[in-house]
């Protein structure tokens, strides 16, 4: 078995429907395995539909690699393709984006029959995500939060609110601003780091006296959220 995928030629003119439904399976049965990684470290926070997407994805990938073979003309028209899919779909986290070039990676080297190449990065790659996974552990004692606040123009200073995060929060970071209402108002939104005993309540009646008692939400950072 092992000869055989060492063995296996990369010309597609000559790739027999042996070598084709091999390759398709290792694909399946690697894209399982880092769809099941993707589930057991994501916790609760993991979208049921990209477990299908990282399930099917490797083999998708094989199949057109497979088929493009040497082809140049049709590797420019997949890059063409690939544009357009990523344009017609919304971006997602940079952990899911690493999955799916993941899946990618996988896909490529089973079209190009390199399969023990394609076993060895999944296995390393998904012990890697393990690794992470438990070193997370350490801070379990903390949240991650996105806290979207409005000001008025004439209060459009971080300091405004620096002091008050420093204070209430582990961590904090501006990830976005923007302007509404014609740019008499500004959008603040923020990643935090709050401790699990930290009284929410207090943190939004602190920033509600700084930001003229406009509107303030705080919400959980789930795993697929964006900005």
């Amino acid at each position: 078995m092992l000869e055989t995928l060492l063995n296996m030629s990369t010309d597609t003119t000559t790739l027999s429907l042996t070598n084709l439904l091999l390759s398709m399976s290792i694909a399946l049965v690697l894209g399982a395995s880092i769809a099941f990684t993707y589930k057991h470290t994501s916790k609760n926070h993991y979208s049921q539909n990209l477990i299908s997407s990282l399930l099917l994805l490797p083999v998708l990938m094989c199949c057109v690699f497979l088929l493009i073979g040497n082809n140049v003309a049709g590797a420019f028209s997949l890059a063409g393709v690939f544009s357009v899919i990523r344009f017609r779909s919304a971006p997602g986290s940079s952990r899911d984006i690493v999955y799916i070039l993941f899946c990618v990676a996988v896909g490529l080297a089973c079209g190009l029959q390199a399969p023990l190449f394609a076993i060895i990065i999944t296995v390393c790659i998904c012990i890697v995500f393990f690794i992470l996974d438990l070193l997370q552990v350490s801070t379990s004692g903390t949240k991650r939060m996105k806290l979207v606040m409005l000001v008025p123009e004439e209060m459009n200073e971080e300091e405004n609110f620096s002091e008050i995060l420093k204070d209430y929060t582990k961590s904090y970071e501006l990830v976005r601003m923007r302007t509404k209402d014609f740019g008499s108002i500004f959008e603040l939104t923020y990643v935090i780091t709050l401790y699990e005993s930290q009284n929410k309540h207090e943190l939004l009646d602190s920033l509600r006296c700084r930001n003229a008692n406009l509107n303030i939400s705080l919400s959980n950072m789930m795993h697929t959220d964006e900005f």
